[in-house]
């Protein structure tokens, strides 16, 4: 019997009646592959921004306009939820990593243009500030949930391959000479609100904590991207602002400020165009938003409690490395035009702030003063004061101290323990 007249539908039925007689159970659903690809998705996402200009609804010249943009940004935005596989439930740790290693190479690809591929990372990136950051783990699978932990992936992942190919180009002082991806990431954090600013950096901080050795590849960061550890720096000024940072991110920050003592001031000395053309106002002022610009007060908080604990493993190394970062701002503020009398690294009321803190201690430590209120010599009382002197006095050399006249600082400082160091930060002598 040839192939053509065999009975093939006995086949059929026979598994018609095995299905009724279990209970109509159907086949199990075949699993198809995506359609399109993350790097397909990309392209489409990025042409589509050439498209309409870089532009959005609010500067759509007619409705027809502003309806074809909306469409075919949803349409675009499911093309590449698609591609990811969130729908297909797909997305586990191998599958995120190749997705993620599409980004980066789609970031870094030389021949395109530095502008088109951020508003493309921005537009896949768009994560609500409502996520609740801290109650994510591996069984979340909303659209938003995998967005999120793809970017935490790519951000480790742009780390390891940057340090990898690690070419130090501090001498070049050229953005586009750093890791592209990186900086894309540093910008993305600035303009998004600080709440998941702070979680990106504590996950990363996370996952590189567990690398051995521990910190691993984060310590090389301020070579391959100096904006990146601005951020990061702020991020976490921010989160242990009123106490200390856990000793291995100490030493990280320690070691970026020695490798780039730039790299605490990067986004205001290498102002590029896309971030200019990204940064709004509000996002420099407003505080209970966005991430500062620069983490300084933070990081010269930091020394006053390291001195206080009286515990470093190498004592004074992260206060000088602090006051060398500092001696750069003269290069900082030539290079700022425009927002150059914005300039408020060490405001008036952080200072405030820290000498309240410092006298609370001098009260527990009054056995390390003199009758006439002075520190006594080699005590940690006059080391603390001789630190904040020494910050102090570095800032006023930097003409830093914007926020705060020689008088104004004189008034604050009046009630601290005096010092010689304090006495020629304060003109006093």
């Amino acid at each position: 019997m040839s192939h053509h007249n065999r009975p093939h539908h006995s086949r059929n039925q026979h598994n018609g009646q095995g299905n009724r007689q279990h209970g109509n159970r159907g086949a199990p659903p075949v699993h198809k592959p995506n359609t399109i690809t993350v790097s397909q998705a990309l392209e489409d996402i990025e042409q589509f921004q050439n498209k309409y200009g870089f532009s959005n609804t609010d500067s759509m010249q007619d409705r027809s306009r502003e309806l074809n943009y909306k469409q075919e940004e949803s349409a675009l935005s499911n093309k590449f939820q698609e591609a990811l596989g969130i729908n297909q439930g797909q997305i586990n740790g191998l599958v995120k990593l190749q997705h993620a290693d599409a980004i980066r190479a789609f970031m870094e690809d030389p021949k395109r243009h530095e502008y088109a591929a951020f508003r493309t990372f921005e537009f896949i990136f768009r994560i609500p500030e409502h996520l609740d950051f801290d109650r994510l783990n591996r069984e979340s699978t909303s659209t938003n949930e995998m967005r999120y932990k793809l970017l935490c992936k790519l951000m480790s992942l742009g780390i390891c391959k940057a340090c990898a190919g690690l070419v130090d180009n501090r001498d070049k002082r050229d953005d586009h000479r750093y890791n592209r991806t990186l900086n894309a990431i540093a910008l993305w954090m600035k303009i998004n609100h600080k709440k998941i600013a702070h979680s990106l950096a504590k996950q990363v901080y996370k996952e590189y904590s567990f690398t051995s050795p521990a910190g691993g590849d984060l310590y090389k960061l301020a070579l391959v991207s100096p904006r990146l550890c601005a951020m990061l720096i702020s991020c976490f000024g921010e989160i242990y602002r009123d106490s200390l940072p856990p000793p291995l991110l100490l030493d990280i920050i320690a070691t970026w400020l020695d490798n780039e003592p730039l790299s605490l001031f990067y986004p205001l000395y290498q102002n590029s165009n896309i971030w200019l053309g990204f940064l709004k106002p509000e996002h420099y002022t407003d505080a209970n938003k966005f991430i500062p610009m620069a983490g300084l007060k933070d990081l010269i908080a930091w020394s006053i409690r390291l001195a206080l604990e009286n515990n470093e493993k190498d004592p004074w190394r992260y206060h000088l490395v602090l006051i060398r970062s500092i001696s750069t701002l003269t290069k900082v503020q030539s290079k700022m035009t425009q927002r150059k009398n914005e300039l408020r690294l060490w405001p008036r009321e952080s200072i405030r702030a820290l000498v309240g803190e410092l006298m609370q201690v001098s009260k527990k430590m009054d056995d390390q003063l003199t009758n006439d209120g002075s520190a006594k010599a080699d005590t940690v009382m006059e080391t603390v004061i001789d630190r904040f002197a020494q910050i102090a006095h570095a800032m006023k050399c930097q003409g830093a101290m914007k926020d705060c006249s020689p008088a104004q600082f004189n008034s604050l400082v009046c009630v601290l323990p005096r010092t010689k160091m304090l006495d020629i930060a304060s003109g006093t002598k």
